[in-house]
């Protein structure tokens, strides 16, 4: 069987398999490892359109400070999203939230390819050319004849 596209995927069916109805705007879990918001009322037991991508202003809990660029959680049972990683993961602050206010604005992302799938075993010259980033330290590595070194400075990490 071949492949064939379907939708651009922003948004995605989903059926409301709780006992209760989604509302338009709500934020719901998606197995346990994505989210999205509800586009439509989605009554029990019925199939309505869910974003998957974008940014909104979502419900945050109020005993949590969050900076630009955090990672945020989905609390199913409290429907405000956290910074508590046992939450299922649902995207990063857009903007900074003080511990006061009772919204973020979030950037809706999907988890980590490595976080669901087992990692595949990878010979070292399989890495020629791979390029790692940290901004916060302000380093590229860069993996060329057998070495990793360092873009922004004369030292290299073996």
């Amino acid at each position: 069987m071949t492949s064939r596209y379907i939708q651009k995927g922003a948004s995605i069916d989903f059926k409301n398999a709780t006992e209760e109805k989604i509302n338009a705007g709500d934020m719901v879990a998606i197995g346990k490892a994505r989210t999205g918001i509800a586009a439509t009322d989605i009554v029990v037991g019925a199939t309505g359109t869910v974003a998957v991508e974008g940014v909104f202003a979502v419900p945050k809990d109020t005993s949590t400070e969050v900076k630009q660029g955090d990672a945020l959680y989905f609390n199913a049972e409290g429907k405000k999203v956290t910074k508590t990683n046992s939450d299922v993961p649902a995207g990063w602050a857009v903007a900074d939230a003080a511990t006061t206010d009772t919204e973020v604005l979030m950037k809706l992302e999907p988890p980590a390819a490595a976080a669901s799938a087992p990692a595949a075993k990878t010979k070292l010259e399989d890495l020629e050319g791979v390029e790692i980033s940290d901004p916060q330290e302000n380093q590229v590595l860069t993996y060329k004849d057998s070495k990793w070194k360092n873009q922004n400075a004369a030292s290299e990490a073996v």
